[in-house]
C-alpha cells in the first residue's frame, strides 16, 4: 500500500480529538507545512470565495496522513453529514421510497460511491449519497417536527421538501422571542398549532401544567459556564442574566485560546506561579499587574506566552524601551489593548534599531522573563544579554551589524522553542552555550556582511572617473626621458674589456677618481684599461668633455 503524502492543499477529515479549535468533524485543507507540523484551515463549502479561514491551529503530519481523503470523496463530501440530522428516502423495507428523518453516525467510501450510516426511529440503514436527491441536511427544528415524514418521494420530491422545511423554519424564527412570563404550556400550544398544518400529524400535543420553573431551568441549563455561580442564586431569569450572557459571548471573541503546541511549550517554560492558570488570566495579569518598560500590547504578550520568536513572528525588538516621554510623542496607530485574540496581529518592529536600543530591548525581555518564565528559560535570556553587551564593548556597531545580531538572536530563541517542543526543556537548554562569537550562524552572517562591504568598495573603485585616470597616466607619459651625457654613437664605439666598456675619464687628463678608491672606476659598468686603438669620435669626445687625453695616451 502506497503511503499517503501530506502537501499544501491536501484535504483531511478531522474532529475535536485532532484539532482543539473544532467543535465538530470538518474537512480541513493544509495551508502550511513546517517539518512534522502542519497548519490547517476548515473548508467552507457554502462560502462564495475559495479563501479558507486559518484556524491558527497546528496538527501533526502523522495524524493528517491517517485522515487524508481521496479525490472521489471530495466530489461528494460525505463527512459534512456526520453528526447532523438529515431527511432521507428509505432505501428498502416496508417504508421504501418514503421520506424519513435520522441522524448520520458515520460514512464509508466504496470506490467513487459514498454511503451514509443513518440511525432513525425504526433502526439503522445505509443510504447512498445522491446530494439534494435522497439525502438532505436539515436543522434541528425540522428534525423535531418531521415535516412530510412517511410521504412517498414521488409525491413530495426533494426540492418541495426543502421549501416546506424553509417555511417551517421561517415561522419558528418569527416566534423565537420568548416573553418574560412564558410558560411551557404556551410553548407547547404554539408548537402544536405550527405542526397541525401537516395532515400527517395525527396526535395533538396535550396541555401541561403551568411550570415557569421548568422553562427557567432549561434557560439556565444552556447558559455559558462562566455564569454558573449566578445560576446557583435566585431563580428569576432576569434581563441582567441575559445581558451577562451577551457580554460573555462578546468577550469570547477577544479571548486568547492557546493551541495544543502553544500550551505544551508554555507549560514547559512558564514560571511556577503561572502553572495551571487560565491563559487569558496569565496574559491580563502580565499586562496590568507587572511594571515593565516595553509596550505591553496583547499580541506581544500572546507571543511571549509560548516563546514565539522568529518563525512565529515575535522579535526581541518588540520589547523595545517605551518610556513616558515616548508615550507623549507616540503618533502610531491606536492598538486594542483588551483584544487578546489572534485577529489582533503583532505590530511591526522599528526599522532601524540602534545597538544600544537592542541592548535595552534584550534587558527588558530578561526582566519580564524573571516573573513570566522559569529559571532555565531566564538563564538562556541572561546568556543572550551578556553576549550582546560584551559584543558592543569595543564600540557601538553600525545599523547593519545590529540588524544581523537581532536576526541571530531571534533565530536562536526560536531554536530554543523548537527544542522545547521536540525534546523538552532539558534538550533546549543547550542553546545557552551558542551565544558566542564561535557560533557558525553568527560567523556566517558577519562574513556575508564583510563580503558585501568588500564588493561595495570594489564597485566604487570600478566606478571612478576614467578621465582622471587617463589624465594622471598622460602626465607620467609626458615627463622627459632622462638623457645620458654620452652620445649613443660614442657609447657604441667604446672599446670593451669583457662585458665592461672603457672608462673614458681614465684616459683623460682629469683621470678617474674611483669614488676615492684607487684603481677602481666610479661606475660598475666601466673598466680601466688601455685599448690598442681608440676610435676617432671617442678621442674627440674625451677632448671636448674631459679636457683632452692624458699625455701618455695622447702619444699613441
Amino acid at each position: 500500500m502506497r503511503e499517503a503524502t501530506v502537501a499544501v492543499g491536501s484535504v483531511a477529515f478531522v474532529g475535536p480529538a485532532h484539532v482543539n479549535a473544532l467543535t465538530e468533524f470538518r474537512y480541513v485543507r493544509v495551508i502550511n507545512l513546517d517539518g512534522e507540523v502542519a497548519t490547517v484551515a476548515p473548508i467552507d463549502l457554502d462560502a462564495d470565495d475559495e479563501d479558507d479561514e486559518d484556524l491558527g491551529e497546528e496538527i501533526g503530519v502523522k495524524v493528517l496522513k491517517r485522515r487524508l481523503v481521496s479525490d472521489e470523496e471530495r466530489a461528494l463530501w460525505p463527512g459534512t453529514y456526520v453528526g447532523h440530522p438529515i431527511a432521507f428516502i428509505q432505501p428498502d423495507g416496508p417504508t421504501m421510497d418514503q421520506w424519513d428523518f435520522g441522524l448520520v453516525t458515520g460514512y464509508r467510501m466504496v470506490g467513487a460511491e459514498g454511503w451514509l450510516h443513518v440511525r432513525h426511529a425504526n433502526g439503522t440503514c445505509k443510504v447512498a449519497i445522491q446530494q439534494m436527491s435522497n439525502a438532505i441536511k436539515v436543522d434541528w427544528i425540522n428534525y423535531a417536527l418531521h415535516p412530510s415524514a412517511g410521504k412517498n418521494a414521488a409525491v413530495v420530491h426533494a426540492v418541495e421538501l426543502v421549501e416546506i422545511m424553509d417555511g417551517r423554519l421561517a415561522s419558528c424564527n418569527r416566534n423565537r422571542d420568548v416573553p418574560a412570563k412564558a410558560t411551557r404550556q404556551k410553548i407547547a400550544q404554539e408548537l402544536h398549532e405550527l405542526a397541525s398544518d401537516e395532515s400527517d400529524i395525527e396526535e395533538s400535543v396535550p396541555p401541561t401544567a403551568v411550570d415557569d420553573d421548568d422553562l427557567q431551568a432549561v434557560l439556565l441549563q444552556n447558559r455559558p459556564l462562566t455564569f454558573s455561580r449566578l445560576a446557583a442564586g435566585q431563580g428569576d431569569m432576569s434581563s441582567t442574566m441575559l445581558d451577562a450572557t451577551d457580554d460573555a459571548r462578546r468577550r469570547s471573541t477577544t479571548t486568547f485560546r492557546p493551541t495544543t503546541y502553544e500550551q505544551q511549550v508554555h507549560d514547559a517554560i512558564t514560571h511556577p506561579d503561572n502553572k495551571g492558570k487560565d491563559a487569558q488570566c496569565v496574559l491580563e495579569y502580565a499586562q496590568q499587574a507587572r511594571d515593565v518598560n516595553f509596550r505591553r500590547t496583547p499580541p506581544v504578550l500572546r507571543g511571549a506566552y509560548d516563546f514565539g520568536f522568529h518563525v512565529r513572528g515575535l522579535s526581541v525588538a518588540h520589547f523595545a524601551q517605551y518610556t513616558a516621554k515616548m508615550m507623549l510623542n507616540d503618533t502610531t496607530a491606536v492598538v486594542n489593548m483588551s483584544d487578546f485574540s489572534r485577529k489582533n496581529c503583532l505590530p511591526a518592529t522599528p526599522s532601524s534599531l540602534s545597538y544600544s536600543e537592542l541592548i535595552d530591548s534584550l534587558r527588558n525581555l530578561r526582566q519580564f522573563g524573571r516573573t513570566f518564565y522559569n529559571a532555565t528559560t531566564v538563564d538562556v535570556l541572561d546568556a543572550a544579554a551578556v553576549f550582546v553587551e560584551a559584543f558592543g564593548d569595543g564600540g557601538e556597531p553600525d545599523i547593519d551589524t545590529t540588524r544581523r545580531i537581532l536576526l541571530w538572536l531571534n533565530m536562536k530563541l526560536g531554536k530554543f522553542r523548537g527544542l522545547v517542543l521536540s525534546g523538552g526543556i532539558g534538550a533546549a537548554v543547550c542553546v545557552k552555550s551558542e551565544f558566542s562569537l564561535h557560533d557558525p550562524l553568527l560567523a556566517k552572517l558577519l562574513y556575508e556582511q564583510q563580503q558585501a562591504k568588500i564588493a561595495d568598495l570594489l564597485a566604487q573603485l570600478d566606478a571612478r572617473s576614467p578621465v582622471a585616470l587617463t589624465g594622471r597616466a598622460s602626465g607620467r607619459d609626458s615627463r622627459p626621458e632622462k638623457q645620458s651625457g654620452v652620445p649613443k654613437v660614442v657609447l657604441r664605439n667604446l672599446p670593451k674589456q669583457g662585458s665592461l666598456q672603457l672608462c673614458m675619464k681614465y684616459l683623460s687628463r682629469a683621470d678617474c677618481s674611483g669614488n676615492g678608491v684607487p684603481g677602481k672606476c666610479f661606475s660598475a659598468k666601466r673598466a680601466h684599461f688601455r685599448p690598442k686603438m681608440l676610435p676617432a669620435n671617442v678621442k674627440e669626445y674625451i677632448e671636448q668633455r674631459f679636457g683632452g687625453l692624458a699625455p701618455d695616451v695622447a702619444d699613441q
